[in-house]
């Protein structure tokens, strides 16, 4: 089943995107709030804000994990914020989406979700979910 994580807070606005990095320690998201964010995966802490940046609609970390990927241009990741790695392979992924309300791994209903959680985004690494919601908030999810 499903497991939180942790809820990062910060966004003040609709979250727009999330993505993890190639090795999974990193997360960014996006927000009207016209920031972007940039949290440590594995522990729900944040480790940078980039401020009036406009608002980006999608961010993506780019091959080399030097730098964010918007839809408004590149975004230079400070040093301490750059993933530890991008060359450590991924685990085979399982095929994680939404269907309806349910949080399905491999087409098996994992975790039902009521109307009032409906993510309006999500990412996935791993067996690792990120959703992200209208009121700026985004949850990270293992799933087991």
């Amino acid at each position: 089943m499903g497991q939180p994580l942790h809820t990062l807070e910060g966004h003040t606005s609709y979250v727009t995107s999330v993505t993890f990095s190639a090795a999974g320690d990193r997360l960014a998201s996006a927000s009207y709030d016209q920031t972007v964010r940039v949290w440590d995966a594995k522990m729900g802490q944040p480790l940078h804000t980039f401020e009036n940046t406009g608002w980006v609609q999608s961010v993506a970390f780019s091959g080399d994990g030097s730098c964010l990927e918007t839809d408004r241009g590149l975004i230079l990741l400070p040093s301490s914020v750059q993933s530890i790695s991008t060359l450590v392979s991924q685990a085979p992924a399982q095929r994680i989406f939404l269907a309806e309300r349910w949080l399905t791994a491999d087409a098996e209903e994992m975790l039902w979700i009521p109307a009032d959680y409906q993510p309006s985004l999500t990412a996935v690494y791993s067996c690792r979910v990120a959703f992200g919601y209208g009121s700026g908030k985004v949850l990270l999810l293992n799933l087991l």
